[in-house]
Formats: C-alpha cells, structure tokens, sequence
C-alpha cells in the first residue's frame, strides 16, 4: 500500500553496567569518582545492573496521500498534505538464550512539517507510549525524550528538550510528549531596523511532556536561525506543572544536516 511501512527488529545483547574504574587525578590524589548513575525519578539499581535481554518489536507508519516519483523504475517518496501516523510494539521475552527481560511497550504518534514558502515552515510531532508491563526492564529499553542539555551543539534540534538532565524526563511509565515549531524570517527581531537587512531567519517553539513522574513540563523557545551563515542562537525556558522552573541559552553550529 503507498505510503505504508513496517519495520520489524529482533535483538540479543548482553548489557554490562558502566562504571568509573580509576580513581587517577593529576590535581588531586585524593578526588574519588562518582558512580555512573542517571539523575532519573524511576531508576532502581535492577534497572542498571548486568543484564541479558532478548527483544522483538513491531512499527507502522502510515502516510495517507503520499505522493511519489518513478525515476529509471525506482519509486522515489515525495510529499504529503497529511501527518505520517505509527503504532508500535516492543516485547523484551524473558527464558530465550538466558534473557531476563520481561516488559512490554505500546506506543503511538504522528509527525508532520510542511514548507509554507521557501524560507517558513511549520512543523509539529506528538508521542504517546505506555509500558502495560515493565517486570524487568534494563534502563537502556526506557522510553527516552530527546534532551539536549549541552549549550553547545554541532547540529540544529527542532523538537527537544533543553533544560532536563539528559535521562531525567526517561520513564518505564506512561507518557505524553509534544512538539510545534514555527520558522519564517520575520516574527519578533528582525523587525528590528538594524536586524531586517540580513539573511537571518527566526524560529519560535513549544515542547510538552508529560508521566507520573514529571507533570506537565513545558518549554517554550526562540531561536535566530543562520546566524553568521551557520550558527543558530536560542533562548528557552521550561515550566514545571506550572511553575517556573529555568531558563537557558544554546548556540548549534550546523556542522551536519
């Protein structure tokens, strides 16, 4: 069917924990290292240890109204005036080859971006999952939100969370998450006269997550998109279930696409 696909995986891996395993310093003889351990609300030490996990899972992505190309007999994806919709499923099986994992995951979702000109565009995204089974689950199979705690980056994040710690919104729990993006080369700044001559273009955005564990957090941003030619600068700032809770700068070089 045009505009359907499945994709299925099959894994086996043993997982061995991380941990520090020199306590050498140049400065300071006497610095002990910290444990490798996430700043997360969920993890428990069943969650980190050594693990062997036997894991199968299931996607469908289905994008109504996809247009497409034949070049030399090969069918080339073009556009959509829909979203591409997904439904998922993850089963870690416990007793195969030693396998001690035993959870599974339901998720769902839709993404959609369209070029409303050839410099503005909008772009939205929404996940949802739930773990009706999480009996031993290794932390690495949580369902992880993008964070991207670094204020220097080396390629442009549209939809991500900037101010969590990098594991800190990871649940084995039900969630909710939201992405919407806006870029055009006029929406606030470049009104200004000494910013309306140059090339630079603007990004406003909203993120949304939400599980047990972390209610209601929200982000909104704004990003000067192109800045020097490669260089997007952003300010953001993240509420939780209401109440302020920071506020942050980045710069993403755009090394990559």
């Amino acid at each position: 069917a045009n505009g359907l696909t499945v994709r299925t995986n099959v894994k086996w891996e043993s997982v061995k924990q991380l941990e520090n395993s020199t306590t050498f310093s140049i400065f300071d003889k006497d610095d002990q290292y910290s444990q490798n351990l996430p700043v997360n609300r969920e993890v428990s030490e069943s969650a980190l240890k050594d693990q062997i996990n036997a894991i199968a899972g299931i996607k469908i992505e289905f994008t109504p109204r996809y247009f497409y190309r034949v070049r030399d007999g090969v069918k080339i994806m073009s556009h959509s005036n829909y979203p591409t919709f997904y439904i998922s499923y993850e089963k870690g099986i416990k007793n195969i080859f030693s396998s001690t994992s035993d959870y599974d995951f339901l998720g769902a979702g839709m993404s959609y971006a369209k070029e409303l000109s050839s410099t503005s565009s909008i772009a939205y995204e929404f996940h949802t999952g739930w773990f009706p089974n999480n009996t031993q689950i290794h932390f690495s199979d949580f369902a992880h939100a993008p964070t991207q705690t670094s204020p220097v980056l080396l390629k442009e994040y549209r939809h991500a969370f900037f101010l969590p710690g990098y594991y800190e919104l990871s649940t084995s729990d039900n969630f909710v998450q939201a992405h919407l993006s806006y870029k055009s080369p006029y929406i606030l700044l470049k009104y200004l006269p000494f910013l309306s001559n140059t090339l630079w273009r603007e990004m406003i955005w909203s993120s949304y997550f939400n599980s047990p564990q972390n209610r209601n957090y929200v982000e909104v941003g704004y990003t000067l998109l192109e800045v020097l030619l490669s260089a997007n600068v952003g300010v953001f700032a993240g509420f939780a279930d209401g109440k302020f809770n920071g506020i942050g700068l980045n710069v993403a070089f755009r090394l990559t696409d």
